[in-house]
């Protein structure tokens, strides 16, 4: 629900020729409401599953685009790469894992914004994944040794959130947020 919060947001602020969305997922029928969208069409360069073989090739044409973006030679819509579950990113061949590892750290130089998602019991074996990733947003995240794992301040109190809220740190104090309705 907070990528489709993120994705539905981004697309009500933006048009399409500012703004173009890619969604990998092991569940895309969890994303219908957008891909059955008339509304949100013109947004999406696809919603594809992590097994999908296309995913590779997507991401090799947005590695081609970085590349001609950062040397000049192309300009064009800021591109929302949602990685939901990103646990599934090592079911990937490895010249597309080394792709996105560089656009976790260097994609938004490209105007290409890359968002993922994962669980925190799995943050201990992902480190490699989520080290490069500057914004944290965290839901209710109970384990101590999980809230370490992802450098979670300990006393920001992540265990107490409700289902549909998160926190985010703002530089200098955590902020708790509610997620809105989606298709208002």
């Amino acid at each position: 629900h907070q990528l489709q919060g993120m994705v539905d947001s981004a697309i009500k602020t933006h048009s399409p020729h500012e703004l173009q969305v890619l969604i990998m997922t092991l569940n895309p029928s969890e994303w219908d409401r957008f891909k059955n969208h008339p509304q949100y069409a013109n947004y999406f360069i696809g919603i594809r599953a992590w097994y999908d073989h296309r995913v590779e090739a997507r991401i090799q044409s947005l590695t081609e685009l970085a590349e001609a973006r950062r040397d000049g030679r192309e300009d064009g819509p800021s591109v929302l790469l949602i990685l939901d579950d990103l646990n599934y990113v090592e079911d990937l061949n490895m010249e597309t894992q080394v792709n996105l590892r560089w656009f976790f750290a260097y994609g938004a130089q490209s105007n290409i914004w890359l968002v993922s998602s994962i669980n925190a019991h799995l943050s201990q074996a992902y480190q490699y994944w989520i080290e490069p990733c500057r914004t944290r947003i965290m839901g209710k995240v109970e384990s101590r040794t999980n809230a370490t794992m992802l450098d979670i301040d300990l006393d920001s109190n992540t265990s107490n959130l409700s289902p549909g809220e998160f926190m985010i740190w703002t530089g200098t104090s955590w902020m708790t947020y509610s997620l809105p309705l989606l298709g208002g």
